[in-house]
């Protein structure tokens, strides 16, 4: 099972035949990890949730120093105890690691942990984390992906300027490919460089499909996979990416959200709601009250969709696509007065922080205002907007496009109507 799936179980009091079923597998690793100094006291259990026996358990005393060898020590027992019959490739994927130092995979773990959040500033945090990693071993693959990913997904936010960010995140792609060709986490981040900062479909798509072959149950491939499937307008494919998502990780709530958001770029609002509804029901994320939201809009459940924004906004401690969608909510259901007010929001935040140029396009569409809509697109295509990848899906835009200024826009950012 991938990380994000099993790490929400860490730090709990757990009984592993309630994880083996929720998580639909045989056999559940659970430990603890106890630090007394430099000291390391570990105590494995591999147990057999069909027989409800333990089929290996070891204990292990350590120094902290030692802990990536003693990691593929684990790893090795644990084959030899099952018997697995693996084959030299098989093997050295197993007790493989990718840094010799285990400061600089703390630090990358750490990173890790806070992408998988994916609000704005836990990705500013993650970025951090995976350049902390670098700096103490500069050959260190997973943390160049990493850094790419965050960097990616923090513009995507709008919660960094794109042309420097998408430039460095092209930057720690190419270095994590150039150590080494075969990771995944790279040729995903790579997709995703390709796809928000070159524009690059063609070279987006094979970089999905080569993280996909080399890590069927890498979520974050899929999911990113399925993103730009959608934006390219090719909705049915985005659908099964976004099923097998749910298939690899059943129980996360952001990929449950990330269903409903595929439903409501496909105009399924019913569908849709029903979906983040379910979602917030796995856990109460930022993306299923932002994707709920969306999905009211377009019932013209104005009042609905506006409160789930405002939810939105409260977890997220304000993100600015937040701010900019709740603006929009306003503007469409009449209430212009506070869309006017939003927009002055954003301009007073513009002055001490960045805020996407494309943010108050979304409000002056909702206020049928498209002479200063077209303006703001503009802009965010002149700063490098990612996401106006979306601009052939995203219902918000539904009132340019009979204008020939947004055929033009299209073509701009490479895309056809």
């Amino acid at each position: 099972m991938p990380w994000s799936t099993v790490s929400r179980y860490t730090g709990r009091q757990v009984d592993p035949q309630e994880v083996g079923r929720a998580l639909n597998v045989r056999a559940v690793l659970a430990g603890t990890v106890i630090q007394r100094g430099d000291s390391l006291n570990i105590e494995m259990e591999l147990v057999d949730i069909k027989k409800v026996s333990q089929l290996w358990g070891q204990q292990y005393q350590r120094k902290l120093a030692d802990i990536l060898p003693l990691q593929e020590q684990i790893a090795t027992d644990i084959s030899n105890k099952l018997r697995l019959r693996l084959n030299a490739e098989q093997e050295q994927r197993l007790t493989r690691h990718y840094t010799e130092n285990s400061e600089a995979q703390l630090l990358y773990l750490k990173g890790q942990n806070l992408t998988d959040e994916k609000t704005p500033e836990a990705l500013k945090k993650a970025a951090q984390y995976f350049q902390r990693a670098i700096d103490v071993d500069p050959n260190y693959a997973l943390a160049y992906a990493g850094l790419a990913s965050s960097s990616v997904l923090l513009v995507r936010r709008g919660a960094s300027s794109p042309k420097d960010t998408y430039l460095g995140a092209k930057s720690a792609a190419k270095k994590a490919l150039a150590i080494d060709d075969t990771l995944a986490d790279a040729h995903e981040a790579q997709g995703v460089v390709k796809t928000d900062f070159d524009r690059d479909w063609p070279g987006a798509e094979e970089e999905f499909k080569r993280a996909i072959a080399l890590a069927p149950t890498l979520v974050e491939a899929h999911h990113q996979y399925s993103h730009f499937l959608e934006a390219m307008g090719r909705s049915e494919e985005s659908l099964a990416e976004s099923q097998r998502l749910l298939e690899i990780d059943p129980l996360d709530p952001v990929m449950n959200a990330h269903l409903g958001w595929h439903y409501m770029m496909a105009r399924q609002a019913e569908q849709a709601i029903a979906q983040c509804q379910k979602a917030l029901e796995v856990g109460n994320t930022y993306w299923g009250h932002y994707y709920l939201g969306q999905a009211y809009e377009q019932k013209a459940r104005y009042n609905e969709a506006i409160a789930e924004f405002t939810k939105a906004l409260g977890l997220s401690g304000g993100s600015t696509e937040a701010i900019a969608a709740l603006g929009h909510a306003y503007a469409v259901a009449g209430r212009k007065r506070e869309a006017q007010n939003v927009l002055d929001h954003l301009d007073r935040l513009a002055k001490r922080q960045y805020v996407s140029l494309g943010y108050k396009a979304i409000i002056y569409a909702g206020l049928g205002d498209k002479e200063q809509a077209f303006k703001w697109l503009r802009y965010a295509h002149e700063e490098g907007s990612g996401w106006l990848i979306y601009l052939n899906v995203d219902p918000r835009y539904d009132p340019l496009r009979s204008d020939p200024r947004f055929q033009t826009l299209l073509r701009s950012v490479n895309l056809r109507s």
